[in-house]
């Protein structure tokens, strides 16, 4: 990165805190910095050097991630198909191993990786 203007720099929640080398502070967002030259000529060289940068992408980015949580409904399911598998491949089970277990599934969780990781549970329980 090559940054005159901002010595450093935070990415918090939809914008970036920003220290000037002059040692004035600023928020920068998507489309705006809060100095006062940028409030005169609608740009200035913090804005054109974050743009630059990729910092303003990178703001973008952190806007677009969305963290997604399960419903009940959603995880009572997805428990009692892990219930249904280890009960398929005869591999006994407590509620515990269970809520263990759940939260480690992702989308692309094979069922083997399901099985192993409950013989590892059931190592450690035992």
């Amino acid at each position: 990165m090559d940054l005159k203007h901002i010595k450093s720099f935070i990415v918090e929640d939809g914008h970036l805190s920003i220290e000037s080398f002059s040692g004035s502070n600023y928020i920068i967002t998507k489309t705006t910095c809060s100095c006062k030259g940028f409030g005169f000529r609608r740009t200035c060289s913090h804005f054109k050097e974050a743009t630059e940068n990729g910092l303003i992408t990178l703001l973008q980015q952190q806007q677009s991630t969305i963290k997604l949580t399960l419903s009940p409904t959603a995880i009572k399911m997805r428990k009692d198909a892990l219930k249904k598998l280890l009960t398929k491949h005869n591999i006994t089970f407590t509620e515990n191993m269970i809520n263990t277990i759940e939260p480690q599934l992702t989308i692309s969780t094979k069922p083997e990786d399901v099985i192993a990781l409950a013989k590892i549970c059931k190592v450690f329980a035992n």
